[in-house]
């Protein structure tokens, strides 16, 4: 089950301007899972303001914060002798918690008014991740707690997105639009499930192991764009 409410508000403080409010909370419960996700809760909150600083120009100004906790209840499985232990005394449980940052600001040019157009804008997000545990598991016999067997924290995961771009859009007609657009990108992640992970690691694996690691992940990079469309509206 998941249940969401949120409150939205728009004042006009002058006749140019106007600022949004809007904020929310949410929670998911897992009513039939013993194992994995129990319960998840989150809120967010962000304001949206906008200024048309001339009868040609237009600014706009954002920001969005969020943070979301997950309960999650696992079970350590070891294998003795052949033998799969399945034990409740070996259950834990662990909380992941996120928190997101996003903001950012554009202008808008009339250049030529409805005929021609220019914006720019900057756009930054940050995200963290951690994940604790919590409720020391039974150790079947003939284990110890440093075995995996004693549930621990795990590192803190970051990720950093931060973006610029630059659009040109010509009203060829009056429901027809070409634009151009230049975006730049930067992206950095540290996560310490795959910062190590390549894929394909005959160093690391198994002797006559064929284990494949696809790369179906999004590492740090930096990016240079440029797209052209046609927009036709109707």
């Amino acid at each position: 089950h998941r249940h969401r409410g949120s409150v939205p508000s728009r004042v006009n403080p002058t006749e140019n301007t106007e600022v949004t409010f809007n904020g929310g909370v949410w929670y998911a419960n897992y009513l039939n899972s013993d194992l994995g996700r129990t319960q998840a809760l989150g809120w967010d909150t962000g304001i949206d303001g906008f200024w048309q600083v001339h009868e040609r120009v237009g600014l706009q100004a954002f920001y969005t914060y969020s943070n979301e906790w997950y309960d999650q209840d696992s079970r350590y499985r070891p294998v003795i002798g052949g033998v799969v232990i399945d034990d409740p005394l070996n259950d834990w449980k662990s909380k992941t918690k996120n928190w997101y940052h996003n903001g950012g600001t554009r202008v808008n040019v009339s250049v030529i008014p409805g005929v021609l157009d220019f914006e720019t804008a900057y756009m930054a997000s940050f995200g963290y991740e951690k994940t604790t545990a919590s409720g020391v598991p039974g150790v079947p016999p003939g284990q110890t707690g440093t075995d995996g067997g004693a549930a621990v924290d795990y590192p803190l995961v970051e990720a950093f997105l931060n973006a610029v771009t630059a659009t040109m859009s010509w009203n060829v007609l009056e429901n027809v639009t070409l634009w151009t657009q230049y975006r730049f990108e930067h992206y950095h992640l540290d996560d310490f499930r795959i910062d190590q992970l390549q894929p394909f690691m005959p160093a690391t694996n198994p002797p006559n192991s064929r284990d494949i690691w696809l790369g179906q992940r999004i590492d740090s990079y930096t990016a240079h764009l440029i797209g052209f469309g046609v927009r036709y509206s109707f």
